[in-house]
């Protein structure tokens, strides 16, 4: 009992001391202003996890005014806790009233939250549909496509891996699993990259983003996991998680990853079957290359209708489609450089420079990295530099357009123009150079902004090539603000 009004002296004692300081009426302010930052807190907490659900079909981005709104609530909740440290201070009467100040702020922020005509918007026309990923060309991808399809539908099948070459089109494929999956509002398909640079921990982080929680990085690997589990557990639809370029194998109970073939389910690609059999995955496809045929409809389809083939020009056309081997990357790149070029001299000449071209590689990518090496040889000084550039970001990495030409103006790889604005255009016309003879593909990040991407293959040749190139070893004093994080180097 003396313990308890000990207790309650001391607490009461504490409260009238800050009244003292602060005055009733700036107490009774303060607590309003408490009471409106949950408010408003849990409003924002909702509207993100519903955005991040949106953004996750791949159709549906934020609302500016909605990411500038979630921005206001971050930044406001900085200088909450400002507040809270600086009335520890106060003694005297204040000037100004950061109590009021802020109150408005939130009472602000939560009437704008009421008027939100909707939080996204779709991030396609509504004629026709370019979620649909590139066309698959050659009967063995439509077999696999069917026989991946049966096995989802079949129950009892919980793990399906599809493993190839690099560059044969496995991430393809997956896409267009993912996305007629996507049109069945029974299935949830979760996509995260894996890559080379692996580690639990980044995998977690990779899947709690897709599933729009947050794991602490203070938490152990097991925590992390368990709390993982729970939320794909707790999901009212079968998730299906695809893995895209798994490099070595690892355990999925120690990530966090219930395999249950009536609550969720793996696919997974890699370049290993052995990667595969440890992942036990219980049905495996093998993605071969096109045959001959095959490879010159899709060289075509690729080149587009702009570029005449007849004669001894077609001729040189499926000489040059033969020295790809029928890698659909090798042919889609070589499409790319000789899209819109008539003179047969030139294509000549392309033909005679992809038998020479050789650059250092592994037995995997024997067949591809002559022919990325060869469409970069075909650009010119700047265009070459840089595509190399783009090599500093890490793998798989969207990289802002806006990002990268101000690396190319800071680096000084761009002839010099009269303004920014010209600098600016000027890089611009050279990504989109880049993406047209597919070095670069184009993409947009999960808040709509234009993006660019390199495939994992073509910035392996690029990083090969320039460890040997002198101009490009400065690439270690870029500043890391340009690069969004540490620089590969």
């Amino acid at each position: 009992m003396i313990q308890f009004f000990g207790k309650a002296l001391v607490e009461k004692t504490a409260e009238l001391m800050v009244v003292g300081y602060m005055g009733r009426s700036d107490m009774d302010s303060m607590q309003s202003l408490k009471s409106n930052w949950q408010e408003l807190s849990c409003k924002a907490s909702d509207i993100e996890e519903e955005v991040n659900r949106e953004e996750m079909s791949g159709k549906k981005k934020r609302k500016s005014e909605v990411d500038n709104w979630l921005k206001g609530v971050k930044k406001l909740n900085s200088e909450m806790g400002a507040l809270e440290t600086r009335r520890s201070s106060w003694r005297l009467p204040l000037k100004e009233d950061p109590v009021g100040k802020l109150q408005l702020q939130v009472k602000e922020l939560i009437d704008q939250s009421r008027h939100f005509n909707g939080l996204v918007l779709d991030t396609y026309d509504n004629i026709g549909d370019p979620c649909l990923p590139t066309k698959l060309f050659g009967a063995k991808f439509e077999e696999v496509l069917k026989r991946i399809w049966q096995c989802l539908m079949n129950g009892d099948i919980s793990s399906i891996g599809i493993y190839g070459m690099g560059g044969v089109g496995k991430t393809t494929l997956a896409k267009h699993i993912k996305y007629h999956l996507s049109e069945n509002t029974n299935y949830l398909v979760l996509w995260v990259t894996v890559s080379q640079e692996f580690s639990v921990t980044s995998l977690q982080d990779k899947i709690a983003n897709v599933l729009s929680i947050h794991l602490s990085n203070r938490d152990e690997e097991e925590v992390r996991a368990d709390k993982l589990r729970g939320a794909i557990r707790k999901m009212k639809r079968l998730i299906v998680l695809v893995l895209d370029d798994v490099w070595q194998e690892f355990c999925l109970d120690s990530v966090g990853i219930p395999l249950d073939a009536r609550n969720c389910r793996l696919i997974l690609t890699t370049r290993s079957l052995e990667v595969c059999n440890r992942m036990r995955c219980q049905r495996k496809f093998d993605l071969k290359t096109l045959n001959p045929n095959e490879a010159w409809d899709l060289f075509k389809y690729k080149l587009g209708s702009q570029t005449l083939l007849h004669g001894d020009l077609e001729d040189i056309a499926k000489s040059i489609v033969k020295e790809c081997d029928g890698l659909p990357l090798g042919i889609i790149t070589v499409a790319g450089s000789m899209r819109v070029v008539s003179d047969i001299c030139e294509w000549k000449i392309a033909l005679e420079q992809l038998k020479e071209c050789s650059v250092g590689y592994d037995e995997m990518e024997r067949d591809v990295f002559p022919i990325l090496e060869w469409s970069l040889n075909r650009l010119n000084e700047c265009l070459k530099h840089c595509f190399l550039y783009c090599s500093l970001y890490r793998e798989d990495s969207e990289i802002k357009r806006k990002e990268l030409i101000y690396l190319f103006i800071w680096a000084e790889l761009m002839p010099k123009r009269n303004s920014r604005s010209e600098e600016f255009d000027q890089g611009h016309m050279i990504l989109n150079k880049l993406i047209k003879v597919c070095l670069l593909e184009e993409t947009t990040d999960c808040k709509g902004d234009d993006c660019v991407k390199m495939h994992d293959l073509v910035r392996d040749m690029a990083l090969r090539i320039t460890n040997g190139n002198s101009k490009l070893k400065m690439s270690r004093d870029v500043p890391q603000f340009l690069l969004g994080g540490p620089a590969h180097l």
